[in-house]
């Protein structure tokens, strides 16, 4: 408990320093950019860090939470000194800030509160429960801190990249928990936000549309969902936003930082998930094609490898390992017949989309899962989609025949662009529809398409944002010009229209994110409203502290950085000891007594689940190898596996109830050879079986 404790001060040193680090280079390399900005660098910086560091020590086989800690402390101590010895350079201030910037930056500091509230609340203080959480990718990385590498075939999805993964690996790999899991998504929630205040303002949009955008785009049911879980859409929808948003900047001013940035971003996509692959497609193209349009042929060659290079240094690996574990980058999905194994275990793969479907009810389900999962902006940009692109193309185009504003024109066709082709790579990606053939239920449930829909409907609000900002702009022109000739009442009525349209787009804002806040936020409306005085005490203070003499805020801060450090020790010893009391007597209740009954065994076995979500079998210490197979499709494969893996127990299923059925026939596989597989214990949900010596030697009987 105390050992977390103290791992957990040395982990915040390091990660702080991780940040601080990056956030000096980035003040270096965009002197001009404001903090807004500089915050998206400093997150891709230090992400690209993150993955660096895993893929070296994973490579080398020494793969370890207090290797990545050493390997950490000693880049971010490497970079503060180099950076500290060419303190000289002169720095570029930025612009002076003004009112409204001052309070949009209290806005979004409101929101960083409520993100943390909800790591905290839903997070933190809670087990995981989420599917794909226990499933995929806890399990994914606590096989990668038992074999030292990021090649762990003991688990079912050993295939899957994992650069968002890796986040978590750095949160849980030097404690002996993983209780700081939930902290996962909130550097991809950070960047979806100020990608997309980037891309919109890029595009022409005033300030308050821009930041309207990126609250909207954060303010949806998926992202606050996924900021106490580790699931990675959030992840693919910020990196694509992001990725779209550097290619803008370097189109625009050509500037080789933003074409690095560009790079660093596709190849942190890339490597996040099979089905990224298609967004960072669409953005390595528009990349080379817009490189192709502004300098010529030359420039197009060398942007298209140097984005070639962030692909490969940041997202190949996990192409480059399956391709040669398994014959292909996409394992299971191969390019023949005899080793497609996708096409075995999914035959109705291709039903499973949106443009295979071929369902009556697939289209009006969709649009019923966006409003119900993402919310009435969404709704409404959505809506607005093919009317604000038609804007986007028309006047993007007549800004590129103007000397003065072609760089603006060119990101408007660019994100214009992006909008159908991104829905094309939605239409095409698999599960958005059903799981089950036949049933439509993802479609029924709502989250699943809603969460594969962020890239494209991301998209639609930058748009929509950038047509509304016109919209204003225009009527705020007509109204101010040539007043002399116009009525006063002419005047004031466009200038109230105006005003009334960004207050309008404002309250859909606050509303999606108040409905979306409370739907996730479990908490009654006393613990909310003590909350809401909280948070309001604490910018009252911040604002007072900002009032003293220089050398009270001193005293202040440092009284405040060690209450803070202990606060931290302290909080990190509960956790650790809440987890580790507590993890099997919860999980007991999912698992019908299961975990407990293997937790008894008195060593830490080898241990097969044919089970889909397996995460609690592994123990609260990571002391149990529990190994899930991926496919089973009949005895001789098990057999197989349990060699393979020299497994000593295997608990499976009673009933394999659901719908992938992977190990249907499993426990009839185990009752058909009792001289090699042993029952001792069972329940209405889980067989516990021990393997005998002789699995070693003797066949499966056939069937």
């Amino acid at each position: 408990m105390w050992f977390d404790a103290l791992i957990g001060l040395v982990w915040l040193f390091v990660t702080a320093g991780l940040v601080g680090a990056a956030w000096l280079w980035v003040k270096e390399l965009f002197p001009h950019d404001n903090p807004f900005a500089r915050t998206m660098h400093t997150v891709v910086l230090v992400w690209a860090a993150v993955v660096g560091m895993s893929i070296s020590l994973g490579t080398l086989g020494i793969l370890s939470g207090w290797f990545l800690l050493s390997v950490g402390a000693l880049l971010s101590l490497t970079a503060i000194v180099i950076h500290w010895r060419r303190r000289g350079i002169p720095q570029v201030a930025c612009e002076p800030r003004t009112m409204a910037a001052s309070a949009w930056t209290w806005v979004w500091l409101s929101l960083l509160a409520f993100a943390l509230v909800q790591v905290t609340f839903n997070g933190l203080t809670r087990f995981p429960m989420d599917w794909d959480t226990l499933t995929y990718h806890l399990p994914l990385v606590v096989q990668w801190l038992r074999v030292g590498s990021l090649y762990a075939p003991a688990d079912a999805f050993w295939y899957n990249p994992g650069n968002n993964e890796l986040w978590t690996l750095w949160q849980v790999a030097p404690f002996s928990g993983d209780f700081l899991h939930s902290f996962t998504n909130l550097p991809a929630t950070i960047l979806l936000a100020c990608a997309a205040v980037e891309l919109t303002q890029s595009s022409g949009a005033s300030r308050a549309f821009a930041n309207l955008a990126g609250v909207a785009v954060v303010s949806v049911w998926p992202v606050f969902r996924q900021l106490a879980t580790t699931e990675n859409d959030v992840a693919v929808a910020a990196l694509f936003v992001a990725s779209l948003a550097y290619i803008v900047r370097h189109l625009q001013g050509g500037q080789v930082m933003d074409l690095v940035w560009a790079c660093a971003s596709l190849g942190l996509l890339v490597g996040t998930k099979y089905y990224a692959l298609g967004y960072a497609a669409l953005a390595g193209g528009v990349l080379v094609g817009g490189a192709f349009f502004r300098r010529g042929l030359s420039a197009c060659v060398h942007t298209g490898l140097a984005a070639l290079v962030g692909c490969v240094l940041l997202g190949g690996y996990w192409y480059a390992r399956n391709f040669l574990v398994a014959g292909s980058p996409t394992f299971p999905k191969s390019f023949t017949a005899d080793t497609d194994l996708w096409a075995m275990m999914r035959p109705e793969s291709w039903g499973s989309t949106l443009f295979g479907s071929g369902q009556v009810d697939v289209w009006p389900l969709a649009f019923e899962a966006v409003r119900a999962m993402l919310g009435i902006c969404h709704v409404a940009a959505l809506t607005a989609a093919p009317v604000s692109v038609l804007f986007l193309l028309i006047t993007g185009y007549r800004l590129l025949r103007s000397a003065t504003a072609q760089s603006v024109g060119l990101s408007r066709i660019v994100v214009a662009f992006c909008v159908p082709v991104s829905f094309l790579v939605l239409g095409f990606t698999p599960n958005v529809v059903e799981v089950q053939p036949g049933t439509m239920d993802m479609l029924y449930r709502g989250y699943l398409p809603a969460r594969f829909s962020l890239c494209f409907l991301s998209l639609c609000v930058v748009v929509s944002a950038v047509a509304f900002s016109d919209l204003v702009r225009t009527i705020g022109h007509r109204s101010s010009g040539d007043t002399e000739r116009k009525s006063w009442f002419a005047v004031a009525s466009r200038k109230y229209v105006s005003i009334a349209v960004i207050a309008l787009v404002a309250a859909l804002c606050g509303w999606q994110l108040y409905n979306n806040w409370l739907r996730t936020l479990r908490t009654d409306a006393a613990d909310r409203l003590l909350l809401a005085v909280d948070l309001l005490l604490v910018a009252l203070l911040i604002q007072l502290v900002r009032e003293l003499s220089v050398r009270l805020k001193a005293v202040l801060m440092s009284g405040a950085v060690l209450a803070l450090l202990l606060g931290i020790a302290v909080g990190t010893a509960h956790l650790s000891s809440h987890w580790h009391e507590r993890f099997a007597v919860h999980y007991s209740r999912m698992y019908s007594n299961s975990v407990l009954q293997i937790a008894d065994k008195g060593h830490a076995p080898k241990l097969c689940v044919c089970d889909y979500r397996y995460y609690p079998f592994f123990g609260s210490r990571r002391d149990t190898w529990a190994h899930r197979p991926l496919w089973l499709p009949d005895a001789e494969a098990l057999y197989d596996y349990l060699r393979r893996h020299s497994i000593e127990l295997i608990v499976t299923l009673q009933a394999d109830t659901y719908v992938q059925r992977r190990y249907v026939n499993v426990r009839q596989w185990l009752d058909d050879d009792p001289a090699l597989f042993s029952l001792d214990w069972e329940d209405g949900k889980h067989a516990l079986f021990r393997v005998n010596s002789g699995i070693w030697q003797r066949k499966p009987h056939s069937n």
